[in-house]
């Protein structure tokens, strides 16, 4: 497992802090991320390169394990080919194999998955984008286990939430909408903008964007421009997960206006929706690989997603107070689909079976 600063690493943590104290978990990763546990038992590989390979079995070895789980992919494994090699020299093991990444990525990292999958007995996938993509030799093999959010629900603490209307100089009485995550150029936050600006809405960025990346130097100047012309739009910076979730209960709506369909791997989008708080983005042609998100019943999924469908959206929102109670009832009833118990308990049940030898 490679825990790094991204969704995958997040979510490998996370879920092994849900198995029962009984279980024997032992993670095997890389020193250089620094997981720390007295949970279960961590071992290093040297690294994920060929020539390191017979160390890594001996330590696979060394555990006995059960059956063995792997996360893929990730940058933490260096783009290095052992990982993909791996699975052939443990084959006789039982495996699961989570991937993380399929039908969003280029070729060549779709064949990369390929390899990687091909003789493992078990994979996990946490959306239908990811399953209907896969070639159906390997569907049969295939199971669809959610991933939960990464920011824990907190209880309420409206200090939070006030303190940043007071910042922003927002309107508490008007709805507010809300980005946060990783602001990649890939998410459409320069789309949201000039969204909220056209269609004059508030917005309360929760995202680390740093002067030294020209994307988010960008934002960051953007955002100031905006201020300036009276725009209500407010940069909070990076909060600590408690904070997040604060600020997050006091929200309208989240907003994620990204190229790509949403999907049920969006772990800020699930976040969102364990919140209570319906979700703005991306539809796709084929309704049913939003799922669980649903158009006007727990989110607003526009296709095509451009400037004059979100800003249309937005003063939706803005001018219909049925319309988010409406959605955000929805949003509630996704917390149990989101669930890290049951996460858990679905993946013990995949792993019995796997020891079980079926």
């Amino acid at each position: 497992m490679p825990p790094l600063k991204c969704g995958i690493g997040y979510y490998s943590s996370r879920l092994l802090n849900y198995f029962d104290s009984k279980d024997k978990i032992t993670v095997l990763t890389s020193p250089e991320f620094g997981l720390e546990s007295d949970k279960y038992t961590i071992k290093h590989v040297k690294s994920w390169k060929v020539r390191h390979l017979v160390n890594t079995i001996q330590l696979i070895k060394s555990t006995k394990p059960d059956v063995i789980s792997l996360q893929y992919p990730a940058m933490g494994y260096g783009r290095q080919i052992g990982i993909n090699i791996l699975p052939y020299l443990i084959r006789k093991m039982p495996i699961s194999l989570t991937l993380h990444e399929y039908h969003s990525s280029p070729l060549l990292g779709r064949m990369r998955n390929l390899i990687t999958a091909l003789p493992v007995q078990k994979i996990i996938v946490s959306n239908p984008y990811d399953f209907q993509a896969l070639p159906r030799f390997l569907q049969k093999k295939t199971l669809v286990i959610p991933i939960g959010s990464n920011i824990e629900r907190v209880p309420a603490n409206r200090t939070t939430f006030d303190d940043i209307v007071r910042d922003a100089g927002f309107n508490e009485r008007k709805p507010i909408g809300v980005f946060f995550g990783f602001a990649f150029k890939s998410k459409g936050l320069d789309l949201l903008l000039s969204a909220v600006e056209k269609a004059d809405s508030q917005l309360l960025i929760l995202s680390e964007l740093s002067e030294d990346n020209p994307f988010q130097k960008s934002i960051l100047d953007r955002v100031s421009t905006l201020r300036q012309k009276g725009v209500k739009v407010y940069s909070a910076g990076h909060l600590s997960d408690k904070k997040v979730s604060e600020a997050m209960r006091g929200c309208t709506y989240f907003v994620l206006p990204q190229r790509m369909p949403i999907t049920a791997k969006s772990g800020t989008a699930i976040a969102a929706s364990i919140h209570g708080v319906p979700v703005v983005s991306t539809g796709g042609d084929k309704k049913s690989l939003n799922l669980p998100y649903k158009h006007n019943e727990n989110a607003l999924l526009l296709n095509p997603m451009n400037l004059q469908t979100l800003s249309n959206t937005l003063k939706d929102i803005s001018s219909d107070p049925e319309l988010i109670e409406r959605l955000a009832s929805g949003a509630r009833g996704l917390a149990e689909y989101f669930d890290w118990d049951s996460i858990a308990r679905e993946h013990q049940a995949l792993w019995r079976l796997l020891k079980d030898g079926k």
